[in-house]
C-alpha cells in the first residue's frame, strides 16, 4: 500500500470547538478529511450586529484546500471567504451561501467560474457543493 506524504506547511485540519487543530481521538476523522482529492472548507457566518452574514470565515480546510489555494493552513483560517474570492458577492454566490447557512437547503452547481483576488490561488471552472453544518 502506498502512503501519500503529508503536505509541507499544511498541517492537520481544524475542528470548530477545539483548541485549533484536531484532537487526538478524532485522528480518523483527520485522516479521512485529507485523505479526500476534493478540496473541503467549513466556513463559519460572520454576522454585524443586526444579525445579517457580513463574510464567512474559515474554521475547517483539508490538505486538498491547502493545495488548491495554494495556501497553508493558518493562512486559510487568517483570511474571509470575500478576501480569498470577492467575485461571489457580485455574482451573487455570496448570497446563495447565506441562503444555506440560514435554511439549511443544500446549493449545488455543477458549473461555477471561479476568479481569485490571490495570484497563488487558480481560478477557474469548479463543481461546487454546498451543505450546513451547524451554524456553518
Amino acid at each position: 500500500m502506498k502512503v501519500k506524504k503529508r503536505q509541507a506547511g499544511c498541517g492537520p485540519i481544524c475542528l470548530p470547538g477545539s483548541d485549533g487543530l484536531c484532537p487526538s481521538g478524532d485522528d480518523r476523522f483527520r485522516r479521512l478529511m485529507d485523505g479526500l482529492p476534493d478540496a473541503l472548507f467549513l466556513w463559519q457566518p460572520v454576522r454585524n450586529a443586526a444579525g445579517d452574514i457580513v463574510d464567512f470565515t474559515c474554521h475547517v480546510a483539508n490538505e486538498a484546500a491547502c493545495r488548491w489555494t495554494r495556501l497553508t493552513l493558518p493562512q486559510l483560517l487568517d483570511v474571509t471567504l470575500l478576501q480569498l474570492w470577492p467575485q461571489t458577492k457580485a455574482d451573487g454566490l455570496f448570497f446563495r451561501l447565506c441562503h444555506v447557512a440560514a435554511t439549511g437547503e443544500p446549493l449545488n452547481l455543477p458549473v461555477y467560474v471561479l476568479k481569485t483576488a490571490f495570484p497563488s490561488c487558480p481560478g477557474g471552472i469548479y463543481s461546487i457543493s454546498v451543505v450546513r453544518v451547524d451554524a456553518g
